[in-house]
């Protein structure tokens, strides 16, 4: 009789306890003379699925307990059931967990939102990123010990055993502060430093967007613009200093006044400009008419004065319409601001319905 070389392949099995181990199963065929398969002789040996790895990495690879402790990354090691393994120091900090409280206790995917775990294994897989070689630098969030979602880069190599992936070695880099710096960086793009609101270029950013989506939604929505009445005169009387706390009052006044779903802006000097999601014109006129009147009542002391003084605001509002481009909505809503400034000021006028003046033709602040 002939033998052939061994075929060896690691399989999970569920002991009588129900508790699922790996066993590394050894398949050797026995042959006949005729070269007919007779017997195949099988060597099965069980292997404790949370001391497999980390021993025969150490034995193979040689690498040293106290580099991984003291590396600062967090390093985690799962075999192929997802159990966890290596727990160094770094995902100690990281995790917020011991590793008493991980290992042999806590799933791999536990540590990631839902689905992640997967994800990144199927990453690890695809062609995008080496095949079966490894991930580099993949950022996603993990789950800490209280459940808080952190922003990390991760780093993934597979193990192997006899040409058989056995399991994963996770690097992890916290990049929260990192994030945190560009979520601030990316503020500052698009939010105004004087009133805290956003800018003119988020402004066409997201009313593209709007009339994006109402052309797929076929909804409604609209514009308010504002502008502050005889603000040129109000800087030269108090001086731009006092011009600046109307202007910041202002922005305060918008954000508590509107819903959290209306998004405003300063659109340039004294004008701001709201947007109002599956708003019609007719509707937006109540919150639109209400802040107007909030902001004539509104009184503030410049430096030096003892008498109080109020400003008014004229405001115009004009319909979201699909076909209509970003200038071309901007250029309505303008048009019934300055129709409401011809018919006296402290008015809001929606565009295409009769205003104070009875006209919409542009007039001087």
């Amino acid at each position: 009789m002939e033998t052939e070389e061994p075929s060896t392949a690691i399989h999970s099995h569920k002991e009588a306890d129900g508790k699922e181990v790996l066993v590394h199963v050894t398949a050797l065929p026995i042959r006949d003379s005729a070269g007919k398969i007779t017997h195949v002789l099988e060597i099965i040996r069980r292997k404790d699925e949370l001391t497999l790895l980390y021993e025969e990495l150490k034995q193979k690879t040689g690498f040293l307990e106290d580099l991984i402790q003291t590396c600062p990354n967090g390093i985690v090691g799962n075999d192929r059931l997802g159990n966890i393994f290596l727990f160094n120091e770094g995902a100690e900090k990281i995790f917020g967990y011991n590793r008493a409280e991980v290992i042999g206790k806590i799933k791999v995917k536990n540590l990631y939102p839902e689905g992640k775990a997967r994800e990144i294994m199927e990453q690890i897989r695809s062609e995008n990123y080496g095949g079966r070689e490894k991930l580099l630098g993949f950022e996603t969030h993990i789950l800490d010990k209280r459940g808080r979602a952190i922003p990390i880069r991760i780093s993934c190599t597979p193990l192997y055993e006899d040409g058989l992936e056995v399991g994963v070695i996770g690097f992890f880099t916290d990049i929260s502060q990192r994030k945190a710096m560009e979520e601030k960086l990316v503020a500052l793009t698009i939010t105004d430093g004087l009133t805290g609101l956003y800018n003119r270029r988020h402004f066409q950013v997201m009313a593209q967007h709007e009339i994006e989506r109402i052309r797929r939604s076929k909804g409604s929505s609209s514009l308010i613009l504002l502008d502050v009445d005889n603000f040129k005169q109000y800087n030269d009387t108090y001086g731009h200093l006092e011009g600046d706390v109307v202007l910041q009052t202002l922005g305060q006044l918008i954000r508590i006044s509107f819903r959290t779903m209306d998004i405003a802006f300063r659109f340039g000097g004294e004008e701001f400009v709201i947007l109002l999601p599956d708003t019609s014109p007719t509707w937006a006129f109540y919150p639109a008419e209400r802040f107007r009147v909030r902001m004539a009542e509104t009184t503030f002391l410049p430096a030096g004065r003892k008498e109080p003084a109020r400003v008014t605001i004229s405001i115009g509002i004009a319909k979201l319409n699909p076909e209509h481009s970003f200038d071309e909505v901007v250029r309505l809503a303008d048009e019934a601001m300055y129709a409401a400034k011809k018919g006296g000021r402290n008015r809001t006028v929606i565009f295409g319905q009769p205003g104070p003046s009875g006209s919409p033709d542009p007039v001087e602040d």
